[in-house]
């Protein structure tokens, strides 16, 4: 994988959760978007008092989101507490003050856009969700984040750059593709395209109730 170009500080990030409003998932529990944005503004000293698992190699538990800070401190130890952030600082994750650095930011930041969620309808419209782009060569660390990322939510590559899914998720792909600076070269199409025989098949076997009439 190239080098992911782009970077994207708390205002932005912020910015583009309030104005798309994505769906994010976390342990099973869909947030609102008012909770997002107290995600996105404390998200990774949270994750240091959880003792998440992308943060300690040895914890197989998932963070929370919680209300603030008191009831996060309450429901773990103080060695608990004490080992978790010792291990970030060493990684230069939070510095002596317990904020973000540079690296823990961009650290909090691939943890939520893992999180990103596609809400998945009862029934099929019948409309095929395309996204389709052309990223110049020192963009190949986006790429192929851009590629995993759209593999993660199911989409189907219908060729080389171009991919569909069927149900809707604009505000997702939007939010995601401005979020890695790829917009100018990514194109988000709701298309009704005939001869689809061969997508319908592949996405019966994984949604059957959604496309049992198909």
């Amino acid at each position: 994988m190239g080098k992911i170009k782009f970077q994207i500080d708390k205002k932005r990030l912020i910015q583009l959760v309030k104005k798309y409003k994505p769906t994010f998932k976390f342990n099973g529990l869909e947030k609102d978007a008012k909770e997002l944005i107290f995600l996105t503004q404390n998200f990774l000293e949270f994750i240091a008092a959880s003792n998440i698992a992308m943060m300690m190699p040895d914890s197989k538990s998932y963070f929370k989101i919680v209300k603030n800070r008191d009831e996060i401190l309450k429901n773990i130890s103080n060695w608990k507490l004490k080992h978790s952030t010792n291990y970030l600082k060493k990684q230069k994750i939070i510095n002596n003050k317990f904020n973000l650095t540079k690296k823990g930011f961009n650290n909090s930041f691939f943890i939520l856009v893992n999180k990103l969620f596609i809400k998945i309808p009862r029934i099929w419209d019948k409309k095929w969700r395309m996204v389709i782009f052309d990223l110049p060569q020192n963009f190949a660390g986006n790429r192929d984040f851009l590629r995993q990322r759209l593999t993660d939510f199911g989409f189907i590559q219908v060729q080389k750059s171009v991919w569909a899914f069927p149900f809707d998720c604009e505000k997702e792909i939007n939010f995601l593709i401005e979020l890695i600076q790829t917009k100018p070269y990514t194109y988000f199409l709701i298309s009704e395209f005939k001869n689809d025989h061969k997508f319908i098949k592949h996405f019966k076997k994984i949604y059957p109730k959604q496309f049992k009439n198909h």
